[in-house]
C-alpha cells in the first residue's frame, strides 16, 4: 500500500509540471518583452527555470509511473498465487473432469 501511495503523491506531482513548464514559458517571453541591458541575465534565469521544471517533471513522472506499476506487479502477482494455491488444494477428482486448458 506503501508503494502506490508514494506512486500516486509522485504522478499528482508530475501532473504540476504542466502548469509549471506554462508558467516558466510565460515568464521567458515577459522577460524577453521587456526592453533589457542585461540579456544575458535574463536568458540564464529563463534557462535555469526552464530546466529545474524538466529535470522536476522527470523525476517525479518515473518515480510516479514506476513505482505504480511496481505496486501493480506485486498486486497482480499476489493474485497469480492465491489462484494458484487455490487450484492445487483441489481434490483430484476435481481435474478429471476438467477440459484441458479450463482451469488455467
Amino acid at each position: 500500500i506503501m508503494i502506490m501511495t508514494l506512486g500516486i503523491f509522485f504522478c499528482i506531482c508530475c501532473a504540476a509540471t504542466r502548469p509549471g513548464i506554462s508558467v516558466a514559458f510565460g515568464n521567458v517571453t515577459n522577460d524577453i518583452a521587456e526592453p533589457t541591458d542585461n540579456i544575458r541575465e535574463v536568458m540564464r534565469t529563463a534557462l535555469l527555470l526552464s530546466a529545474s521544471v524538466s529535470v522536476y517533471g522527470f523525476v517525479t513522472c518515473f518515480l510516479g509511473y514506476g513505482l505504480c506499476g511496481l505496486a501493480a506487479s506485486r498486486i497482480a502477482n499476489g493474485f497469480r498465487a492465491q489462484y494458484l494455491d487455490a487450484v492445487l488444494r483441489q481434490d483430484a477428482a476435481f481435474f478429471d473432469f476438467a477440459d484441458p486448458g479450463e482451469i488455467s
